[in-house]
């Protein structure tokens, strides 16, 4: 009998709007200077393993990050976005599963959207780097979904690690999990107090997500790319039987 913890989520009834992807082929993309804020929090869960589709496995202790970026130089025109995720592994990899991606360009949403399948949701986002702190702040129709804070910044000599994400998306095939891996490269680096001041439960989108203990928070700038995808995973069977390696796809 096998000791893995495998997650039990049903993506046919995932509460965020999942996107169609008509191909997987799409080439790496500069999107030029980033401005990054991630938080993390513990969750309280009950039965952890309904945090994950069958494929993935749960975090121990449960937990959840906030992605806050700008981008200033990308080919659609300065962009800012936020992202929820519930923290999973693939194997023994980190990773993020997204429940709700806001972003504020329309072109970079529907790029986003239809290439690389994050469940975007136009918001309007502000994001402020101060001396004091950097804040990132979601509203739609003038009501608060996110609010996102570092507090008493220090510089830290450090490369912060940011996980992949997970998109649920769905293919010819049917519903996948599609791994969406950010080249970033850091060339400066704040960490301080963690805030999360607003948490609406529309930013969850059905999941369960209940902060309840601030683990860390961390402010980067640098670069950052869009890969080519490589991967993605059958929800419903483990990664070694249900992983389809595009690569490997794609030879004749």
């Amino acid at each position: 009998m096998s000791d893995r913890l495998s997650g039990t989520m049903d993506l046919a009834r995932v509460g965020w709007d999942v996107p169609t992807l008509a191909s997987l082929d799409r080439p790496e993309l500069a999107l030029g200077k980033v401005e990054l804020l991630q938080v993390m929090y513990e969750i309280r869960c009950g039965e952890m393993t309904d945090l994950m589709p069958y494929a993935l496995q749960p975090s121990i202790p449960a937990s959840a990050t906030w992605l806050g970026m700008r981008c200033d130089e990308s080919p659609w025109g300065p962009f800012r976005m936020a992202l929820t995720r519930i923290t999973g592994r693939s194997g023994i990899r980190p990773r993020g599963l997204v429940t709700s991606a806001y972003v504020d360009n329309p072109d970079a949403a529907r790029e986003l959207r239809d290439g690389w399948g994050y469940p975007i949701t136009h918001a309007d986002i502000r994001f402020r780097a101060a001396y004091e702190g950097i804040a990132v702040t979601v509203s739609r129709d003038g009501d608060p979904v996110l609010d996102l804070r570092l507090i008493d910044p220090e510089v830290v000599r450090i490369t912060p690690y940011v996980s992949a994400n997970i998109h649920v998306v769905d293919l010819p095939e049917g519903r996948r999990l599609l791994q969406v891996d950010p080249d970033i490269e850091f060339t400066e680096v704040q960490r301080g107090r963690p805030e999360l001041r607003v948490f609406a439960p529309e930013a969850a989108a059905g999941a369960r997500i209940e902060p309840v203990h601030p683990i860390h928070a961390v402010y980067g700038v640098g670069t950052i790319s869009l890969p080519r995808l490589r991967w993605y995973f059958d929800p419903d069977r483990s990664l070694a039987e249900g992983t389809t390696d595009l690569a490997k796809a794609a030879r004749p």
